[in-house]
This record gives structure tokens, C-alpha cells and sequence, in this order.
């Protein structure tokens, strides 16, 4: 089995505003998803506020329906699953599912500030990340089955592996693995900056970019590579 490492750099505008775009894939195929966190917060930029989703096959670019959010609602976060259903995290503190025309299935209200990262598992099971310092999971019907709160800050990404076991990372400079039953397994803390955001590959190894170095952990929280690559900024994992 090999790896495809993509890596992305970010550009900081004068403005403040800024965004990190994350290609992620699923077991299906390629899915070019935009994750953006943005700094500027404009409720009269309506179009910053559309949803719209491509996927890739046999090299052909897809883009099947826009979604339209609240005027108000900053959408940080889109990840699709392999039925094609759509899982929104946003500043409104909500987590929605939209199906595959663009009709919203159910809200999930639970998290209590800005809802920062959502992934889909291979078991079907939605995870999250947020700015209440949380980590939870959810069953595809929108029902919470645990809530994590070990960490101190902000959550910034969370990923899952192929056994269900989550990774976050927060702005308490700390990433965790937690089970699939909401119990933390271990804590990297080596880190002199927040992690933005991680990525996994299907062997289990966890990826991010820390201060300018693409770093490589096992499933036991063991650094097993550090690639000095000096200007990403995000790293993205996909078998092929």
C-alpha cells in the first residue's frame, strides 16, 4: 500500500481574513470538500455562506447542488460519507446532515459554541469538534451517544481511523486519541503551537504540520517522522 502526502500552504491576507482548505477523500473515491475557517465576519457576505460540493470520478468533476445557509451563519467545516449525505459544522453552533438533493435531514443542537471540525467514521457515526472544548460523537439519526471534555480549549479538527478511534486537536496544545467509547487513550503533547488540523491514513498513522514540519505519529502516540518541509501549512493522507 502507498500514500499520496499532499501538502497546502496558507496565505494570510492584510485583511485578517484567511482560509484552509483541506482536500479529504473517502474509501469511494476522491472528494474535493473546502474546509475554511474564515477571520472576517461579514453577515452581508451571503456567498460566503453557500455550500457547494464537487466530487471526483474517473477524473470528471461533479457538482451536484448548493445549499444555502442562514445569512448570518459562517459554515467552517463540510465533510461528505459514501451515501453521499452532507455533515455541516458552522458558527451557529450546529451540526447539520444534508442528503444528496440538498435537502437537510436533522440539526443537531448539542454543542454549546462554534461547532470547528465534523468527520464521518467508516461506521457510519459523525464526530466533532468545538469551541465548547468538546469532543462528541453521533449516530446517523442526529443522537449524541457520548461527549469527550478532556481537553482545556478550543477544538480545532478531529479524525477517526478504520477502529473508530478519534484523534482531536486543540488550542491547548495537546492532541488525544480517544476510543470508540469516549475514553482517552493517550495525549501528544510535544507541540509548541496549537495543530490546526490532522489527517490519517488507513494504517492508522496520524499526520499534521507543526511549526513548518510535517509530523507523522503511530497508534500509540510514537513520532515516527518529521519531514522539515519549511512552508505547509496542512497535510492531507490518501492510500492509492
Amino acid at each position: 500500500m502507498r500514500f499520496l502526502i499532499l501538502t497546502l500552504t496558507i496565505v494570510f491576507f492584510s485583511s485578517g481574513s484567511f482560509a484552509d482548505y483541506k482536500i479529504q477523500y473517502n474509501n469511494q473515491g476522491a472528494i474535493s470538500i473546502p474546509k475554511a475557517k474564515s477571520a472576517q465576519y461579514n453577515s452581508d457576505a451571503v456567498n460566503t455562506n453557500r455550500i457547494q460540493t464537487s466530487f471526483s470520478n474517473n477524473w470528471k468533476n461533479y457538482t451536484y447542488f448548493n445549499f444555502s445557509v442562514e445569512k448570518e451563519t459562517n459554515t467552517i467545516n463540510v465533510v461528505v460519507d459514501v451515501s453521499g449525505n452532507l455533515y455541516t459544522a458552522s458558527n451557529d453552533n450546529k451540526i447539520m446532515k444534508i442528503n444528496s438533493e440538498g435537502n437537510r435531514l436533522w440539526t443537531f443542537n448539542g454543542h454549546s459554541s462554534n461547532v470547528q471540525a465534523v468527520e464521518v467514521g467508516r461506521d457510519g457515526y459523525i464526530y466533532s469538534g468545538a469551541k465548547d472544548n468538546t469532543v462528541r460523537k453521533i449516530d446517523s439519526n442526529g443522537n449524541e451517544i457520548w461527549v469527550f471534555t478532556g481537553h482545556n480549549d478550543y477544538v480545532y479538527d478531529v479524525v477517526v481511523d478504520a477502529n473508530g478511534n478519534v484523534y482531536s486537536s486543540s488550542k491547548d496544545k495537546e492532541i488525544k486519541k480517544i476510543d470508540k467509547d469516549g475514553n482517552e487513550l493517550w495525549t501528544y503533547s510535544n507541540l509548541d503551537f496549537s495543530v490546526w488540523s490532522l489527517s490519517i491514513d488507513s494504517g492508522g498513522y496520524l499526520y499534521f504540520v507543526h511549526n513548518k514540519k510535517i509530523k507523522k505519529l503511530d497508534g500509540n502516540g510514537n513520532e515516527s517522522l518529521t519531514i522539515s518541509d519549511g512552508f505547509a501549512n496542512d497535510v492531507d493522507v490518501s492510500d492509492f
